[in-house]
């Protein structure tokens, strides 16, 4: 039993000196990137981060010739004008005329709800291959929720990452910022699995040509 006491320490000490290293590589798994092709448009979806980065990266694309149109979802209390002026503010730091751009209007475009609505805007316009831009936190949730809502009915979806200004893969669990963001968005994975899962669940309960249409 003493031995296994003993070992037991050693691999906590052990940890303890590598956990940086442990904790940047979970940071490095969880954030979704993928390798990018010229799309239809670029979907802009900064979550509660500040949108500069998203439109920066988004414009970027735009003017690299990968995509030709930009599509940015924001709630519905954010007035048109300052949309159009963040935009118009970002091409004029980068030299370039304003791009062609939609604006999605979505009070909460993270949730279950929210993606199917913005798979329903997304095919009013005739959208099917996207870049999607979002912060680097909310990418494992991007990624659950468009493989189950958006690519099995014909939404081919890229992942673009941008820096998040609190969740940083190389400290992220050094601040409590870090760390209560890293967590809440834990739960928030969680949550949103579980209720794909229970609708998956639902539907394959129906009889069959009901609940699974494109």
């Amino acid at each position: 039993m003493a031995w296994l006491l003993g070992a037991a320490v050693l691999l906590a000490v052990a940890a303890y000196f590598v956990r940086g290293r442990l904790l940047k590589a979970l940071a490095g798994w969880w954030v979704v990137t993928d390798q990018l092709i010229p799309t239809e448009a670029v979907v802009v979806l900064p979550g509660n981060s500040p949108r500069t980065n998203c439109l920066r990266r988004a414009i970027q694309l735009r003017y690299t010739k990968w995509v030709q149109l930009i599509v940015l979802v924001d709630s519905d209390s954010t007035p048109e004008a300052s949309i159009s002026g963040s935009m118009k503010a970002e091409a004029l730091k980068q030299g370039v005329p304003l791009p062609p751009f939609l604006v999605a209007r979505q009070e909460d475009p993270f949730s279950v709800i929210g993606f199917l609505r913005l798979r329903d805007f997304l095919r009013q316009h005739h959208l099917s291959d996207l870049i999607l831009v979002t912060p680097s936190l909310y990418t494992r949730r991007a990624y659950l929720l468009s493989g189950t809502l958006w690519i099995p009915h014909g939404i081919r979806l890229w992942i673009c990452p941008v820096p998040d200004p609190v969740f940083r893969i190389a400290g992220w669990w050094e601040t409590h910022a870090g760390r209560t963001a890293a967590l809440k968005e834990v739960a928030e994975v969680a949550n949103t699995w579980w209720e794909l899962r229970r609708i998956r669940w639902e539907e394959s309960r129906l009889p069959t040509g009901l609940g699974g249409g494109p």
